[in-house]
């Protein structure tokens, strides 16, 4: 029965008005047909409840009979046991038991019957709600159907007016075609206008690669001009220095002491305390006289101090050697990678960086390497830093180091007593030196040098406990000493060279009162 409402159901789906009303006939016919259906299974279940009763009355009856008949049994055999007449009596309980079962169970079907005409007059109940939906439905649809007819009628005015513009249209293409001539007509003047200008562009652009090439052969030579201006200069600074070199060179070493106070005096303007040094450069100056030690000669050669690092902390904090000559006449160019450093290796600031190796002047720079290579560091410049006084010169070739944006990263590590105490960041900014100096937590310290910007706030290194550590074990042994390292942006360390006497102990800062400040923490 179920089964059959549902495939009822599945025929509500409205289509149209006329369907509507076909699918509302069928299914008052069903109704109906439900309706006989349920009349029958009413009258059915009253026959069988009326069967039931019968048969339970005349089982009643036959238990009554049997009882009558047990009854009369018992008076006749009143002589017999009591127990006998206790089993009869327990077998009579059980066929009351019996009767009363088999009323339970026709009181539970008559239930279930209950229970199947309320579900179908609940599904009688949604028929008629679905009946109603379906005429909702119904009006629905007369009145999309009245807007469709409306919606048409609108169409229709459309049309006619759609028509009427393209009477207007076919006209205006008319008038668009006369006038396509006519552009045509012009464009043909045009084109013709165009390859003249063409025919004056390229006499134009052949002209203007003329005043290019005119433009670079100008500052080709310009460059060239700058570049003899730099080497005289060069020159010019070097001839001056030869002339305190020799001097220097040939001092008693029982004079160097008056003379270094005299130097010191002509570059800072103020007076030198060896006697009793306080101040940093006070410091670094005596160390200069009286602490210049073989192993200090050897970690300043440029060469020699490569093997001491690669022992103390491994080779590949080492910038990659390319070559060590004797002269400058013993380098194969050609063998070299168009980027290379050239180093002295018994000096400071006597290098030649090569960036293009099709551009380097060699003329120039073997000029340059054999001066520095006649000339003993030591009395250069008239700093008698005497630690570099027996270092062999020659010349080193080492990898060129650069970051994508070709600025470096420098890191100036000033070590007390072999403990690092402050760092000098150093870099190129916006074509400008930047000098700032921070402490090992890096927090900027408020002094720099003279001269130098310090203003710049660089961001803390993710290893800077690397280089650090670095610094503390070359710098072990040494009461003063500046560990100089490089720090690529592949997070790579690079080693560039450890310094005894910075700066040639003659600092100028900012916040002058840091010359004593400094010198206090180091101890001779």
């Amino acid at each position: 029965m179920i089964i059959k409402v549902k495939s009822i159901l599945k025929r509500f789906m409205p289509l149209s008005t006329k369907w509507a009303v076909e699918q509302n006939q069928i299914l008052m016919d069903e109704i109906v047909s439900l309706r006989k259906m349920l009349a029958s299974l009413q009258e059915n279940i009253d026959k069988e409840s009326k069967k039931i009763d019968g048969s339970i009355n005349m089982k009643l009856e036959k238990q009554n009979e049997r009882l009558l008949d047990v009854k009369s049994y018992v008076a006749k055999t009143s002589g017999r046991t009591d127990f006998k007449i206790e089993k009869y009596q327990k077998h009579l309980h059980s066929v009351e038991d019996e009767i009363k079962s088999q009323l339970v169970k026709i009181n539970k079907q008559e239930d279930e019957i209950k229970s199947q005409l309320v579900k179908i007059n609940k599904q009688e109940d949604e028929i008629k709600s679905q009946l109603v939906k379906i005429n909702k439905q119904e009006d629905e649809i007369k009145s999309q159907l009245a807007k469709i007819n409306k919606r048409e009628d609108e169409v229709k005015s459309q049309l006619a007016k759609i028509n009427k513009q393209e009477d207007e249209i076919k006209s205006q293409l008319a008038k668009i075609n006369k006038q396509e001539d006519e552009i045509k007509s012009q464009l043909a003047k045009i084109n013709k206008r165009e390859d003249e200008i063409k025919s004056q562009l390229v006499k134009i652009n052949k002209q203007e690669d003329e005043i290019k090439s005119h433009t670079f052969a100008l500052k080709k030579q310009s460059y060239k001009t700058e570049s003899q201006i730099t080497k005289i200069s060069q020159n010019i600074k070097f001839i001056e220095h030869l002339k305190d070199y020799d001097y220097y060179k040939n001092l008693n070493p029982k004079e160097y002491q008056n003379e270094l106070k005299k130097w010191y005096k002509n570059r800072t303007g103020k007076r030198l305390n060896l006697d009793n040094p306080q101040t940093f450069n006070d410091k670094i100056n005596w160390i200069k006289l009286h602490d210049s030690t073989p192993i200090k000669t050897k970690l300043a050669d440029k060469y020699e101090v490569r093997e001491w690092v690669k022992e103390k902390i491994g080779e590949q904090y080492l910038i990659p050697l390319l070559g060590v000559w004797d002269s400058f006449d013993e380098i194969d160019f050609d063998a070299l990678p168009n980027k290379f450093v050239l180093k002295c290796t018994h000096g400071c600031g006597w290098n030649i960086i090569v960036k293009d190796k099709s551009t380097l002047d060699l003329i120039d720079a073997r000029s340059r390497m054999e001066h520095w290579l006649n000339v003993n560091f030591a009395f250069w410049n008239g700093g008698l830093q005497l630690h570099y006084k027996d270092i062999l010169g020659r010349i080193i070739a080492e990898e060129y180091l650069e970051n994508k944006d070709d600025n470096l990263f420098d890191y100036k590590i000033y070590c007390f007593g072999g403990t690092p105490k402050f760092i000098r960041y150093s870099t190129i900014k916006d074509n400008e030196l930047v000098g700032t100096y921070y402490d090992l937590e890096w927090n900027r310290l408020p002094f720099t040098r003279k001269g130098i910007n310090g203003s710049y706030l660089a961001e803390k290194p993710e290893n800077l406990n690397e280089l650090i550590d670095i610094a503390a074990t070359l710098s072990y042994g040494f009461n003063l000493s500046r560990v100089d390292l490089y720090l690529l942006r592949d997070g790579s360390i690079k080693f560039g060279e450890i310094t005894f006497t910075p700066n040639n102990g003659q600092y100028k800062w900012d916040q002058p009162e840091y010359d004593l400040i400094l010198g206090q923490q180091l101890q001779l």
